[in-house]
């Protein structure tokens, strides 16, 4: 079931990456306008801090859930590999909805200064 795992990541480190990489580049000119505020420093981490860690929370909960989905659906199975490899199959159709919710998170979130 490592593939929740893998399937995760594979979005994460390319498309997410990419989308973080701007977020990062709008924080920096936004910290670079405040002129050592650290009020306004804050303000302007707080999107990109807020965009990580609801991408940390949203793959562990679809790892979590995954495994536990398999687990349920092959606790008592004969056939345990068959099982697995069916429910991994059946589960991953929720992976659209994690990148597609962190895409519209992303597209909704107001970065300042820029």
């Amino acid at each position: 079931m490592a593939e929740f795992y893998l399937q995760t990541h594979l979005f994460l480190d390319f498309k997410w990456k990419e989308l973080m990489n701007s977020a990062y580049e709008k924080e920096k000119y936004c910290v670079a306008k405040c002129n050592l505020n650290e009020t306004c420093e804050e303000r302007c981490k707080r999107p990109v801090l807020e965009l990580s860690l609801l991408a940390k929370e949203k793959q562990e909960l679809y790892v979590k859930k995954g495994v536990e989905y398999c687990k349920s659906e092959c606790w008592d199975s004969v056939d345990l590999s068959k099982c697995s490899k069916r429910c991994v199959g059946e589960y991953s159709v929720v992976i659209n909805d994690f990148k597609n919710s962190l895409i519209d998170q992303y597209k909704s979130t107001s970065f300042y200064n820029t």
